[in-house]
């Protein structure tokens, strides 16, 4: 009887780490499954974004900084710790920080489009 124990007691053991170690690799807690992998709702991710972008004449208009940033697929992007430089007539004007920020953009009647940068939390301009 006590040799019976000496064995159940192993099997139930092994049985539970298989059935466990089973679920944990199942197919929807694998990140490289096709199905999962469509879910996802952005489309690009950064980390240490430095943008430079230019005006007409070929001078530096304003840059952006940002320590992260995710494109989604509604064409929205969020920042986190967005910097942002502006610059007038090639000099440094105006310097604005913030905690987070999202960029969208829109077209207008006149099929303009309008890009939109909303900041968030501890936002300073100097």
């Amino acid at each position: 009887m006590q040799r019976t124990g000496l064995l159940i007691v192993p099997g139930i053991i092994a049985v539970a780490l298989f059935l466990g170690l089973n679920t944990f690799n199942s197919p929807g807690n694998n990140p490289n499954n096709p199905s999962t992998a469509a879910n996802l709702d952005f489309n690009a991710y950064s980390e240490g974004i430095n943008t430079i972008l230019y005006d007409v004449d070929g001078r530096i208009n304003y840059t952006l900084q940002a320590q992260r940033q995710v494109h989604y697929n509604d064409d929205t992007s969020e920042l986190q710790k967005p910097f942002i430089r502006l610059f007038q007539d090639g000099d440094s004007r105006w310097n604005i920080v913030a905690d987070s920020g999202k960029i969208s953009s829109f077209e207008t009647a006149s099929n303009t489009r309008v890009d939109r940068i909303e900041l968030i939390g501890d936002v300073q301009v100097y």
